[in-house]
């Protein structure tokens, strides 16, 4: 509706601090002039308000509308993307709509606690996968600065080598569906690509809808990934798209001088315990230009809770299903945060700090923020204690790197030490660098050991601790003041709960298992001194037809060093770990370290803050869809189990370790959590290492060799035992 002479039609712009920069009654088409924009982007969300305003002949309001306007240039130039002419990385996600409880339907409170997440998380894109969201969405990414890929409703797995394909009967069906998707979301400044839908093949169909695309809105990109299945329809995406393919494969492509840009629309496939060697895709942004980044797969678990129960595929007699395969989430179904979404947050970071003898280096990776209105906060902390800490601000301009003073403490009072510098916004701590080292401290004095050798056992008496071995079976006894410590004998472990990635590679493990659960001991021997008593145990795996050897020698000072050791075999299956297991009293609760936290960490998923962390093993479950490996700790020195009288520790140069009610085969045999069943122990795994725990997908894909064992070499591992009691 245009200005005549019984109605006026009124617009003003006003910018992003309230001013009226614009005022004119208008006709149907107008363009309005903005001097010194201020551009919208991720970093600064920049909006502006249009008002509009219809009054009639007696200058009384008809209606009013007001939109959100944020002015910003996206652009593909000589192969690279570009927002406001700086190169853009798309640190993104994959978003399916849901919530455990009322499913699809999500509320605007939902939304709103998903988008800040995504911000804490540095998070700065979302694919909408696979459906136009709802609109209140598109208006939060809009204000808090989220880059957004609007995906049509089309997707035809399953039979996208039938449809749509080339058929013409499909054609006003999809372009209906553009259509309705393109005229509600166009004023949307978050949006910067459409996607043409999602594993839906290729054909004729797909460049009708590009060229749609293309001629209602030349300010932003089409993209769809379903042109590598068919590249006669090359030209239907503006950029080179992929699903879950392998860092080498990307390099592959990257190394041949292509003409499109490349992002991965899906990777890290997030089942389970996953989204480990992620380093090795985000590595690439800084390698290769034309690397743009990717969306990992996906924001969270689409379960459903009843009763206080998560439910899955199957669980509601449909058929066919994909069991837990809605179970991909960097969050839990409930939003609960997991060492996934730790990973993420690190390798996603904006800003990159390193820390020198006398002074800090800092990155600032941004495109247009200034980290001067942010917080750097130093810190030194001896056993988890703070003895010094400072903090200071600085500007870095954008693409910028920058050296400041700090001056930590020197230091020679023994014990664990970590120097740590954090990059802190309103959203919380977004990024770190650290250091860890240790000051070595005096062994503890030596007492009185009594050694009694019987028939088939070995007795060591302290003051108030006794160890007892049986010559038959290791370690079976260790008893405080006649307060029995143990549940079942220490053994060597070399498996684990398998995960979801490791069920979706057909990686059983069956060799290891059987090792695990079936040893015997075939030679024992003592040696013996005045400082110590060597306990030598000889134990067949019988599944494997090896032997390996497990050591324990008491010292005087109290202490037990255990040592394990296997021989080297290149030929043998996939080794899943490599350490020992104690079942402790259910008493011991409360589980303590030194190593990397809070969330669980592995080999390829270890970007983590080093620290003294605690936690109580009735808690400490992570309730994946599926029960499986979880808790691990990577890079620990100390680890203990404690109940009210008594602490059990161990020592080790650089270790792995995991505290938990259930063993590996609670979790093995069970296929819901709340399957599980009521335990009387404490189960303390202590590993050498443990492989990594993969995520190039979970259908096929093994863990990459770099994050595995190496059984090409002996493999020896060390630790050190000892009780403490409590005052």
């Amino acid at each position: 509706m245009s200005s005549n002479e019984s109605h006026i039609l009124q617009a003003k712009l006003y910018d992003p601090q309230g001013n009226i920069v614009w005022n004119a009654n208008m006709q149907d088409t107008f363009e309005i002039p903005v001097e010194n924009t201020s551009f919208w982007s991720s970093e600064y969300p920049n909006l502006y308000q249009l008002e509009i305003v219809l009054y009639d002949a007696n200058n009384e309001i008809i209606e009013t509308i007001q939109e959100q306007i944020g002015f910003r240039k996206f652009s593909l130039e000589y192969g690279i993307m570009k927002l406001n002419g700086k190169r853009i990385v798309f640190h993104g996600i994959n978003r399916h709509e849901w919530n455990v409880k009322t499913g699809r339907a999500i509320t605007y409170e939902q939304m709103e606690e998903d988008i800040h997440m995504l911000k804490a998380l540095n998070i700065n894109a979302v694919r909408t996968s696979h459906y136009p969201n709802n609109s209140y969405w598109y208006k939060l990414c809009d204000q808090y600065g989220i880059y957004v890929i609007d995906e049509m409703n089309l997707e035809t797995h399953g039979a996208n080598d039938i449809i749509p394909q080339n058929k013409t009967e499909w054609t006003d069906c999809l372009l209906d569906r553009a259509r309705s998707m393109y005229e509600r979301d166009k004023n949307h400044a978050c949006i910067l690509m459409w996607s043409l839908g999602n594993e839906a093949g290729s054909g004729s169909n797909f460049m009708i809808l590009h060229d749609y695309f293309k001629e209602q809105d030349a300010s932003r990109l089409v993209h769809y990934e379903g042109i590598t299945q068919d590249r006669t329809f090359e030209n239907a995406s503006d950029i080179e798209s992929r699903m879950y393919a392998t860092p080498q494969s990307v390099k592959a492509y990257l190394e041949s001088h292509p003409m499109k840009p490349f992002i991965l629309c899906e990777y890290m496939h997030a089942m389970g315990n996953s989204l480990g060697g992620m380093e090795e895709y985000t590595d690439l942004e800084d390698e290769y230009e034309q690397y743009q980044g990717g969306f990992v797969w996906d924001y969270v678990d689409q379960a459903i809770e009843k009763d206080g129960k998560y439910y899955y595929g199957k669980d509601f007699d449909d058929y066919p299903n994909d069991s837990n395969f809605c179970g991909d989430g960097i969050l839990l179904a409930n939003r609960q945060e997991t060492g996934k979404s730790q990973e993420l947050k690190q390798l996603y970071r904006y800003v990159d700090m390193e820390i020198h003898f006398d002074s800090v280096t800092i990155k600032n990776k941004n495109l247009f923020y200034d980290l001067g209105k942010d917080t750097f906060i130093f810190e030194l902390k001896r056993n988890g204690l703070a003895i010094q800490s400072g903090i200071f601000k600085t500007s870095v301009e954008p693409g910028t790197t920058k050296t400041m003073p700090v001056q930590f403490k020197q230091i020679n009072t023994p014990g664990y030490y970590t120097k740590t510098i954090y990059y802190k916004t309103p959203l919380g701590i977004q990024a770190f660098d650290q250091q860890v080292f240790e000051v070595k401290q005096d062994q503890p004095k030596e007492s009185a050991m009594l050694v009694v050798e019987g028939q088939n056992t070995i007795g060591i008496q302290f003051m108030d601790t006794e160890y007892l071995f049986d010559k038959r079976k290791g370690l079976v006894s260790i008893q405080v003041n006649d307060t029995e410590l143990l549940q079942e004998t220490p053994k060597p472990v070399f498996y684990r709960a398998l995960t979801d990635n490791d069920r979706g590679a057909k990686q059983t493990y069956a060799n290891w298992l059987n090792a695990s659960l079936f040893q015997n001991v075939v030679d024992f021997k003592m040696i013996r001194n005045s400082k110590c008593a060597q306990m030598i145990y000889t134990i067949q795996l019988e599944s494997i037809e090896e032997e390996c050897k497990l050591v324990y020698t008491v010292y005087n000072n109290q202490s037990i060093q255990i040592q394990l050791h296997l021989d080297k075999n290149s030929k043998r299956q996939t080794l899943p770990l490599f350490g020992i297991e104690f079942a402790l009293k259910e008493t011991f609760k409360n589980f303590a370290y030194f190593g990397k936290g809070e969330k669980d960490t592995y080999i390829d998923r270890n970007h983590a803050l080093t620290d003294f962390y605690s936690e109580n093993v009735d808690t400490n479950y992570i309730p994946y869809l599926k029960p499986q490996e979880h808790g691990n700790h990577t890079d620990c020195k100390w680890c203990c189990l404690s109940n009210e009288t008594n602490t059990f520790n161990i020592k080790a140069e650089n270790m792995e370790c995991q505290a938990s009610k259930y063993s590996f085969m609670h979790l093995y045999n069970a296929k819901h959590t709340f399957e599980l069943p009521q335990t009387h122990t404490t189960y303390l795994r202590i590993t050498k290492q443990q492989m990594g725990v993969g995520g190039i997908n979970s259908w096929g894909a093994k863990v990459q060799p770099q994050y595995l064992i190496d059984q090409s070499k002996n493999l020896d591992f060390t630790c050190t035992l000892y009780i403490s009691k409590k005052d």
